[in-house]
């Protein structure tokens, strides 16, 4: 690596890379798109790929896998019928379990009976066991996300695939059948149901490590779905883009809040240059923010005891506004 690579011999560096510097470790990748987004292709690109790192993958379909073993579902006459009714059957699911992520945990446990399977097979044929990717298509609750993070720590992450309503309504209506009229109530469905057990892929959408455009360029949708993947596997030359870190440094601003509602940051840039990070938080008197700080008393770092909201056991803002 300490060698200096040029453009001649960078095509067998990138061959090497592949072959040597990928690990053994399982990796677990799910997707969440809205409805009418082809996360079928999406699967299917990223298999593909996963094999020049020497991996074979399995895809998860959480509605004919999942919800159709879990519950008597009728998947109806038509397209519409059937993409409604797995909503329906998600949705009840969650209600009557008392646990939004119980389709995740429905999925860990298929993974778990595929690698038994697979390290079975492996045995009776005395062949060693290859690397292995499963690929859950598709996530639709911030729940579902927590849990797999939960299970697979450091090696599940999420993909976000944005395709714009239009395009993803023609999908609906042209390549599945659907009227007008159904394909709207299905996004509008799709995007944020009002109970909690609901779908919610707006809000799944935002907890991605990686986000996607499916805007039609196939050409770039490919390269940027290898782009991920080479971040996965640790390309030493694939870094972030401007806007990925400006969005790294917004997260890494929202950890120094301690708001009692939730922690959000912020970053203010121009011309691809970060001016200042903000988060949410009680201002201190004087101005800047509380800090936690060395207590010499206490012998530990702790907050101001009449500093921040959580110190306070209520919030100041709210009881302002009453």
């Amino acid at each position: 690596m300490s060698e200096k690579i040029s453009k001649n011999n960078y095509s067998e560096f990138e061959h090497d890379w592949i072959s040597n510097t990928s690990t053994d470790s399982e990796i677990i990748i799910g997707l969440v798109g809205a409805v009418g987004t082809d996360l079928k292709k999406v699967s299917e690109i990223i298999r593909e790929r996963l094999i020049q790192y020497d991996y074979q993958s399995k895809e998860i379909r959480v509605s004919k896998q999942i919800i159709k073993e879990l519950s008597n579902i009728e998947e109806g006459s038509n397209a519409y019928e059937v993409i409604d009714s797995y909503m329906t059957a998600g949705n009840q699911l969650r209600k009557k379990t008392g646990d939004y992520s119980i389709l995740a945990l429905a999925s860990a446990a298929k993974i778990n009976q595929l690698r038994c399977e697979i390290q079975s097979t492996c045995g009776e044929e005395n062949r060693p066991l290859k690397r292995f990717a499963f690929i859950i298509n598709s996530l639709k609750i911030p729940d579902e996300v927590k849990r797999l993070r939960n299970i697979y720590p450091d090696g599940f992450f999420l993909i976000g695939v944005h395709t714009d309503e239009e395009r993803r309504k023609t999908y609906l209506i042209k390549r599945r059948g659907i009227s007008d009229t159904n394909a709207k109530k299905l996004i509008e469905r799709d995007e944020d149901e009002s109970v909690d057990y609901g779908q919610h892929t707006r809000d799944t959408f935002q907890h991605s490590d990686f986000f996607i455009n499916f805007d039609g360029n196939e050409d770039r949708f490919c390269n940027d779905i290898w782009r991920i993947l080479s971040l996965i596997f640790g390309k030493p030359f694939v870094t972030p883009t401007f806007d990925e870190f400006a969005m790294f440094m917004a997260f890494s601003a929202s950890l120094r809040s301690a708001d009692l509602s939730r922690q959000v940051g912020a970053v203010l840039s121009k011309n691809k240059n970060i001016v200042s990070t903000g988060a949410n938080d009680v201002p201190c008197f004087g101005g800047g923010l509380y800090w936690p700080e060395y207590n010499h008393t206490l012998k530990e770092i702790a907050d101001t005891n009449d500093g921040r909201d959580y110190m306070r056991r209520h919030d100041s803002n709210a009881i302002e506004k009453n």
